[in-house]
């Protein structure tokens, strides 16, 4: 669509040729890009999981220490202690979106990448490559 300046449907018309022809090379992208998303998925999961814990212990601790001083039951320390959850959700969803970014870009690249190799005039990323040197 980018390189031939074309609608989805056109695009879709044109991919539906590629894949017709080569279905071997499609059927074992979408096979290996499933397992590189679920490993990559669990990775991460276990990456966030690990700075959940690590970000989790001194949240608790705060906690503690405002449960003894402030009594659960006065409205300031439910206060303190919803903000403190509010607190930790909020850096977990951002630190689930730094872990995430990296795994999701490398993925469409590699959509790309195949794309490319299956289909020349599908390459995108050729163009911003240097050419190289063959002796």
């Amino acid at each position: 669509m980018i390189q031939a300046d074309s609608g989805v449907l056109a695009a879709w018309r044109r991919l539906w040729g590629s894949i017709k022809t080569a279905w071997k090379q499609y059927l074992a992208y979408v096979v290996v890009a499933f397992l590189l998303t679920v490993v990559a998925g669990i990775i991460a999961s276990i990456v966030v999981g690990i700075i959940a814990i690590v970000l989790l212990i001194p949240i608790l601790i705060v906690a503690a220490i405002i449960h003894v001083t402030v009594s659960l039951s006065s409205t300031i320390g439910l206060v303190v202690l919803v903000a403190f959850g509010g607190l930790f959700g909020l850096s977990m969803l951002v630190i689930w979106t730094l872990v995430q970014v990296p795994v999701v870009t490398y993925l469409r690249y590699y959509a790309l990448l195949v794309l490319g190799d299956i289909e020349e005039s599908y390459d995108i990323l050729s163009a911003g490559l240097p050419a190289s040197e063959e002796s």
